[in-house]
């Protein structure tokens, strides 16, 4: 059995296997399996109702786990069967065999960035390997993660296991960040799903389903249940596509038809040990559409002839041509393809037998990312029984010797750059090629000041492959900066002027607070600059404020050691938080909405429940104040800046400090993280700004610039680069 650990999170819960496959359609060139052919689909008065134009797979298989997981050799054989399905139907196939943390990362990140930008394609996805899930220490809702080959068991070290897994979280994120129309996941694993919602309605027109976009998602079965190694559920999935999952027999098969499918077929063939759920992400936006499969029962018949008494001739069982053809792909010799098309003249798969043809009698060093025939004899028999004749032995074109190295051209917007495969340093990129053994290889394109790039390929002898590198600056672009407008807070000569800031979610409105005698901090009208609403009811200075992620809610820190929720509609104070011992100078929310985080005077963090009020736990470790708190995109990770100068990065579930961040020469005023994490902004006294990486804890650039402390920074939520940051210093004019 596969150890496949259920889970079950609020938003996306996958477990172990990302299965996905997607039917259909012949290639015409070898260009086409480069970018995943295009696909028209007919109603049955042959009338296009829909297309796509690429389709496109990712296939990743970790099974050689070696950290106190056991391996998975079931699921090598798993990938070969859905890889050969995709390729035998016109789909251009990536694959990443045992991936680490960061290829497995860097597979997802790079295919969606070359495959989900264009509205038209589909993608598929099919991850194979454990899967794990962790239940937070405070409650709620349960992460589950993707595991990746080199993660320690979490029943031994569960810090070092979230450190490196992938967290489901992520591939929501992934989901929602592809443009294309339609994107299938499978998960070959059990669990319950609260990401996408169950539902069998089934629009009634083809023209509906594929208009729409969509983000599906099928397991293979419930919580509490296991996935046998030998995968009933991939068989069953393979056999819808050859056609057993068209149940309205209307020539297609959808994607609710295929979790139909699967949910009778895999509970009968487990008895009844599996039961499979399907459904649509919860996304307003991303659930109204279907995907669509062309059966491969309709694409067996051949145009039909005028009637008559008697079958047309040429009409054939189509599983025997499927059964004929899977030999023929395993044989990879040209005589069978040959042999293919004698016996099917109008078959399925002509097109791609013709291209197969060319490939195998055509010199591996004319063709450039075509992989060349295999070592198998070139002369080797059909099968007995086909009746298909053997060509006379020389009757190929004579080849030359297969290489036995593949070539790679790594290329990149920016020059100065330094080129890593696998670690080892190539140089600067460039036009040139690195001879390598056929093998995967981790791509990795860095200069100082630009977000590093990384890839995994795989090469496969005589390939000529070329990957290009996008490296995108870590240095905001003030040039073109220019006031928008003046917002003249309060009416003191104060130092503590200008203390935080911050906008609302939908950018309409802003919080300040000032830190002042009156004890309040205002919301303002963005765009006319006045005063919405004051907020009192502190016995102390106000230090730091921050909306909720919906902007419902607003949070402030107080002199008087003690935190308070606002309701920013009626300006009405909703809990108070006590516990800390000195005054509360930072504040934040999760991005869920459902913790806060604050620090104080007395060195220590707090991470609190929003609901209950309750107090989760005390971070300690600075030897001095705690100015600013901040939480990873994803919630798992926090920072802290202090009058000690440094920074600190902290892990919320156990509460352990990961890494110190030291560089700057003065308290840290402000701290965030970037969009994707990978990246942290710091302010301090010295009158500097900081980007570091996350990973290693080094400083990526300092901005120099300003005449006085830095107090507050910001990194976009969406859109532009990261660590554009917005910072304010203090004012005594109070703007």
């Amino acid at each position: 059995m596969r150890k496949m650990t259920v889970f079950a999170g609020k938003k996306f819960v996958v477990s172990c296997l990302l299965a996905f496959c997607l039917l259909l359609s012949g290639v015409a060139t070898p260009d086409a399996e480069k970018r995943g052919v295009s696909l028209a689909i007919k109603d049955k008065s042959g009338q296009q109702v829909g297309l796509y134009q690429e389709s496109h797979a990712l296939v990743i298989s970790a099974s050689n786990y070696h950290n106190g997981w056991s391996k998975l050799p079931g699921v090598a054989k798993d990938i070969q069967a859905v890889t050969r399905t995709l390729r035998a139907n016109g789909f251009y196939v990536e694959t990443v065999l045992d991936p680490t943390s960061a290829e497995l990362a860097a597979a997802f990140d790079s295919f969606i960035r070359r495959y989900g930008k264009k509205t038209e394609n589909r993608l598929l996805f099919y991850f194979a390997g454990h899967g794990h899930t962790i239940k937070p220490k405070w409650g709620g809702d349960p992460t589950g993660y993707i595991v990746p080959i080199e993660a320690p068991n979490p029943n031994r070290d569960e810090v070092g296991f979230e450190d490196v897994a992938l967290p489901m979280q992520r591939i929501e994120e992934y989901a929602l960040k592809i443009h294309a129309k339609h994107a299938l996941f499978l998960f070959d694993s059990c669990f319950s799903g609260s990401l996408f919602s169950i539902n069998r309605a089934i629009p009634e027109n083809i023209t509906y389903k594929t208009a729409k976009p969509v983000r599906q998602f099928i397991t293979a079965g419930s919580a509490h249940e296991t996935v046998p190694d030998r995968s009933i559920f991939r068989r069953q999935f393979v056999a819808a596509l050859k056609g057993e999952g068209d149940m309205d027999k209307d020539g297609f098969v959808t994607g609710a038809e295929l979790g139909e499918f699967l949910q009778a077929k895999v509970v009968n063939y487990s008895k009844g040990s599996q039961h499979p759920q399907y459904g649509k992400i919860r996304n307003a936006y991303l659930d109204k559409g279907d995907f669509v499969f062309v059966s491969m029962t309709q694409r067996a018949d051949p145009p039909k002839p005028p009637k008559t008494e008697t079958p047309a001739s040429g009409q054939v069982d189509p599983t025997v041509e499927i059964r004929f053809w899977d030999s023929v792909e395993k044989g990879g010799n040209p005589d069978l393809y040959r042999a293919y098309l004698k016996r099917f003249p109008n078959g399925i798969f002509v097109d791609i037998a013709k291209v197969k043809i060319k490939e195998l009698t055509t010199l591996p060093s004319s063709r450039q990312g075509v992989q060349g025939p295999g070592a198998r004899d070139s002369n080797k028999q059909a099968p007995a029984g086909w009746g298909e004749r053997r060509l006379a032995s020389g009757s190929e074109p004579k080849q030359k010797p297969l290489p036995k190295t593949a070539q790679l051209i790594i290329r990149s917007n920016v020059s100065g750059d330094t080129v890593t495969l696998d670690g080892k340093n190539m140089g600067p990129t460039g036009p040139d090629a690195h001879e390598l053994t056929p093998g995967k290889y981790t791509v990795r394109v860095e200069k100082e000041g630009y977000e590093p790039f990384e890839t995994t390929i795989r090469l496969a002898a005589g390939e000529v492959e070329t990957v290009r590198a996008r490296l995108e600056s870590t240095a905001p672009n003030y040039v073109n900066w220019r006031v928008l407008k003046k917002i003249k807070a309060h009416d003191a000569t104060d130092w503590w002027l200008s203390r935080s800031v911050q906008f609302s979610p939908d950018g309409r409105t802003l919080l300040s607070a000032n830190a002042t005698d009156d004890n309040l901090f205002k919301l303002w009208d963005v765009e006319t600059g006045k005063t919405i609403r004051t907020f009192q009811g502190y016995s102390g200075r106000v230090f730091s404020v921050a909306f909720s992620p919906d902007g419902r809610t607003a949070l402030s820190g107080s002199f008087d050691n003690t935190l308070k929720l606002w309701e920013v509609a009626s300006g009405r104070e909703l809990r108070t938080f006590k516990g800390h011992s000195g005054a509360v100078y930072s504040v934040a929310f999760s991005p869920d909405g459902r913790s806060i985080l604050s620090g104080n005077n007395h060195k220590t963090l707090k991470l609190w429940e929003v609901a209950s009020g309750r107090e989760i736990r005390t971070l300690q470790g600075h030897s001095g104040s705690v100015w600013s708190v901040a939480f990873s995109p994803d919630g798992r990770m926090a920072l802290s800046g202090s009058r000690d100068n440094t920074l600190k990065h902290w892990d919320l579930a156990s509460g352990r400090e990961l890494r110190t961040l030291e560089g700057h020469a003065g308290t840290v005023r402000s701290v965030a993280f970037s969009p994707d994490g990978r990246s942290i902004l710091s302010g301090s006294d010295d009158d500097t700004l900081k980007i570091w990486s996350a990973a290693s804890g080094k400083v990526i650039r300092t901005l120099k610039g300003h005449t006085s402390a830095v107090t507050s920074v910001a990194s976009p939520r969406m859109g532009a680069r990261h660590c554009q940051g917005v910072t304010t210093i203090p004012s005594r004019s109070g703007t």
